[in-house]
């Protein structure tokens, strides 16, 4: 039986190890890219109020689109496909590219006048100040 789940593995590997394997999760990657995805998100509770942290690497300040509305944040925006050379074939494609959005609903009153935005090292950083 062991034998038999090590001949599997070894054929699923060889399976996305080959060039048509490869070539096919590249294609279906370049696909999604006009779909919206969601970016790795993080939402702490801190004493003065709550703390968000977006993944988001590879993008400039102006890239992003941040809203607060009623007791919602939403983070939105685009990271678009770096194009690779034409003679260099695809054998891994794993960074979300395309429209991105976010939301972060957010149980307490925020006080707008005191939100902070930050942005570094591909994390993005929004402070939320409940309000007294």
């Amino acid at each position: 039986m062991a034998r038999r789940r090590s001949i599997r593995y070894e054929v699923y590997r060889g399976r996305l190890d080959s060039p048509v394997w490869r070539s096919h999760a590249c294609s279906e990657m370049s696909r999604r890219a006009d779909l919206t995805w969601q970016p790795p998100t993080n939402v702490y509770e801190t004493e003065g109020g709550w703390l968000v942290h977006v993944e988001v690497a590879g993008l400039q300040r102006e890239d992003f689109r941040i809203t607060f509305a009623g007791d919602t944040l939403t983070i939105s925006g685009a990271r678009h496909i770096v194009a690779a050379p034409a003679a260099v074939a695809c054998h891994r494609m794993e960074i979300a590219t395309g429209r991105f959005r976010t939301e972060v609903r957010v149980p307490r009153r925020v006080d707008l006048d005191r939100i902070q935005i930050h942005y570094r090292q591909g994390l993005l950083i929004v402070v939320l100040p409940t309000a007294d």
